[in-house]
């Protein structure tokens, strides 16, 4: 997306939305422990992404309401997390048009295929398993194998 005099608007965003996805993000920590470090040090960290695991499209014509969106995370068929919601549908786009605005500004417009992540639904937790997926109504399901 090209800069846009004025900016962008959230009608802007969701008129460029080909598709959304459920994703697995697989945070790659460079510590042992990333409890004993400092609190800043360990959300430095989060942004240590070592895979985005990105599931099968679903139309963005079919846009849910985020801050409704149950989604379940399970391990070896066992669900392990669960969340009823999170950041409304609202932030995301709010979010999304900082991004583009950020983006362009700097030369680097988002381009048509360029895959976004919004931010976690469930929060980070420990992989002990071997099969890990996530799955929520509309979107979908996405899994992957951890050997």
């Amino acid at each position: 997306m090209p800069g846009k005099p004025g900016g962008y608007t959230p009608e802007d965003i969701k008129a460029a939305l080909a598709s959304i996805h459920i994703a697995i993000e697989v945070l790659a920590t460079r510590y042992k422990d990333r409890k004993a470090v400092p609190q800043l040090a360990g959300i430095a960290d989060l942004q240590s992404s070592g895979a985005v695991i990105v599931g099968p499209p679903v139309p963005a014509s079919n846009l849910p309401e985020f801050g409704q969106q149950a989604m379940a995370l399970s391990y070896d068929g066992a669900e392990i997390k669960t969340t009823a919601g999170n950041a409304d549908t609202a932030n995301v786009l709010a979010s999304l048009v900082w991004l583009a605005d950020h983006a362009a500004a700097r030369g680097l417009p988002l381009t048509a295929g360029t895959v976004v992540i919004t931010g976690a639904r469930i929060g980070p937790a420990d992989v002990s398993a071997k099969l890990v997926s996530a799955e929520a109504p509309g979107p979908g399901r996405v899994s992957f194998n951890l050997v």
